[in-house]
């Protein structure tokens, strides 16, 4: 498998499909945000607008929404601020503290979603939270390195010394 349809492979075995890749500025405009999902931020150095969401190297954090009523567009939104949101804080933390400057620098972020495209069941954010895990293992065995640079931090410590966990099962250490 090529790393071009790697993610959309894992997506396609938990029956969602990623967008193309979009300027983060345009992520907006994006189809299916006002639904739970998983998302894709890279930093790349060519224009990646409309491209099929790939596993690439300059991906810099793949996240998901963690409860039910959270929606991608309110996820986003919370990496984009100073919200509660894990990687943007540590992008904040790269930028100084500095609001504006991280912001300057997203405009050269891009975002791929796999939008759930309706209101979620319990088994549906089960299926969101493995979809997330799965890309990251993606990530790891096509790169045989550490997580996306916002990624690392207590959260994933575990996973990256023993192997992700797919609902409760423990799996090989990638």
């Amino acid at each position: 498998m090529g790393m071009e349809t790697a993610f959309d492979a894992v997506a396609c075995f938990c029956h969602f499909h990623f967008s193309t890749w979009s300027r983060w500025d345009s992520r907006h405009d994006l189809d299916g945000l006002e639904f739970p999902g998983v998302y894709v931020v890279a930093d790349p150095k060519t224009n990646l607008s409309g491209k099929p969401c790939s596993c690439r190297k300059d991906i810099v954090y793949i996240g998901m929404t963690h409860k039910a009523k959270r929606t991608l567009k309110r996820r986003l939104s919370e990496f984009n601020n100073r919200g509660p949101h894990a990687g943007g804080r540590r992008l904040l933390e790269e930028c100084g503290g500095d609001l504006a400057a991280k912001r300057k620098r997203l405009e050269r972020f891009f975002v791929a979603i796999a939008s759930l495209n309706k209101q979620p069941t319990e088994a549906d954010m089960v299926t969101i939270d493995n979809l997330e895990i799965l890309c990251l293992a993606e990530y790891l065995r096509t790169f045989n390195c550490r997580l996306p640079r916002y990624n690392e931090g207590p959260k994933w410590e575990g996973h990256i010394r023993s192997g992700p966990t797919i609902r409760g099962q423990q799996s090989k250490p990638v």
